[in-house]
Order: C-alpha cells, then sequence, then structure tokens
C-alpha cells in the first residue's frame, strides 16, 4: 500500500492530484445463494411438499403444531393409501402434546415414514420412532430423548396430589409408548428420558429409535 504524504503548504510548490482508487467491475450472480430443498419451477413450495406427499416438522410441538400436523395427515390418508413421509427438525414440546399425532399414526392407512434431518429432542424422538413405515435419519443428525417439561403445580393439598398422580400416569404412557416402538426397557428409557445426553445417528440406530441412517457418499442408507 502506498502512503501519500500531505502537502506542504507552500504556495509555490504545485498541487500534485492524488490517484483515484481504480473502479472494480464487480460480476452480477445469476444464480441464487442458496439452492432450495424443493424445486422452485412455480407455485407454492409447500403446496409442492404436500403433492409429493411430504409433511416438514420444524420447531416446538406444541398443541398448533401437533393439530395441524394430525389434521394434514387424516387429509393425506383420505386422498390415498401411498405413503407419507414427515420430515422432523424439532426440540419436541409438552408431553401430553405428543399423543394425538402418534394415534393418528396408528390409525391411518397409509405407512408414515419418518425421517430427522438437524435435530430431534424430547417428544420429537417419540414422533420418529412412532413412524408405522421405514424410519431414518441423516448421518449428522443428533438426538436426544430427555424431557424439559416442568409444571408447577398449585392449589390445595388435595388437588396437588392428583395432579401428580396424573403427570406420573402421563409419563408412563410415554415410556410405555417408547417402549413399544424401540423395545427397550423402562429402566433405560426412563434414564434416558431423565438425564440423557445427545446422541448420533448412529447411537439412535443402537437404539432403535431410527432403522436406517443415510451414507450421503453412497447416496444410500445404512442398515
Amino acid at each position: 500500500m502506498t502512503i501519500y504524504p500531505e502537502r506542504p503548504e507552500h504556495p509555490e510548490i504545485p498541487e500534485i492530484p492524488y490517484p483515484l482508487a481504480p473502479e472494480r467491475s464487480l460480476p452480477r450472480r445469476t444464480e441464487p445463494v442458496v439452492v432450495p430443498m424443493v424445486s422452485m419451477g412455480g407455485g407454492d413450495p409447500w403446496q409442492q411438499l404436500t403433492d409429493q406427499r411430504r409433511i416438514l416438522v420444524s420447531g416446538p410441538l406444541d398443541r398448533d403444531t401437533v393439530t395441524a400436523l394430525s389434521a394434514k395427515l387424516m387429509a393425506l390418508d383420505g386422498e390415498s393409501g401411498r405413503d407419507v413421509e414427515i420430515v422432523i427438525n424439532s426440540s419436541g414440546g409438552p408431553l401430553a402434546e405428543i399423543f394425538p399425532v402418534l394415534d393418528v399414526l396408528d390409525l391411518m392407512r397409509a405407512r408414515a415414514n419418518t425421517t430427522c434431518v438437524g435435530s430431534a429432542s424430547g417428544t420429537a424422538v417419540a414422533l420418529i420412532a412412532g413412524g408405522t413405515g421405514t424410519r431414518r435419519s441423516a448421518s449428522n443428525a443428533t438426538f436426544c430423548l430427555r424431557i424439559n417439561d416442568r409444571q408447577t403445580i398449585e392449589g390445595t393439598t388435595t388437588d396437588i396430589v392428583r395432579r401428580a398422580g396424573e403427570l406420573d400416569a402421563l409419563r408412563g404412557r410415554y415410556v410405555a409408548t417408547l417402549a413399544a416402538t424401540t423395545g427397550l426397557d423402562d429402566e433405560r428409557l426412563v434414564a434416558e428420558i431423565e438425564h440423557g445426553r445427545f446422541l448420533t445417528a448412529t447411537e439412535a440406530r443402537g437404539l432403535r429409535i431410527v432403522d436406517a441412517v443415510d451414507d450421503p457418499a453412497s447416496n444410500t442408507s445404512r442398515p
């Protein structure tokens, strides 16, 4: 880099013009910065996913999300008995909210294939494990069975005892549901739900949460 000194304050010395930075011609981008996951050849991308019988679940599994997911599954099942794919990247949600969509999966005539991309935590793991078709995971996906659904119980002693019993029963139902879909024993599941760490896709397959891990190098799924 060239440093030009300040011009001395002498009128007899002619002013030397400082050179201007050369103009730069920046190439204009002709392609999108990010390649979309679905074809953008026209129309609504969400509608295109629906046409492919594929549902993307991203974000918390709260009541609104589970209700919308259940409605979409029932609508697709009403249209055809062909397989439906649920792509999941979610941190889960309240324990009580996962059971309606799991019931819908069991009642559908169409098989529901589940795929985890990104991560699945809490009740999102139950949604993946509850798939009635192929249960897959992207190779870099992570899983955690730990439930962070903490509730404050208020009221009379009778109310607290009753509500505590309801929560224990709810957790017992959840453990039984995961045991049925994974084959894990209750003791292992309780330990994972209360203190579980993040698992790799391969570890999740070892716990039978998924059946296969996609191998991007060979474009196949490792059993």
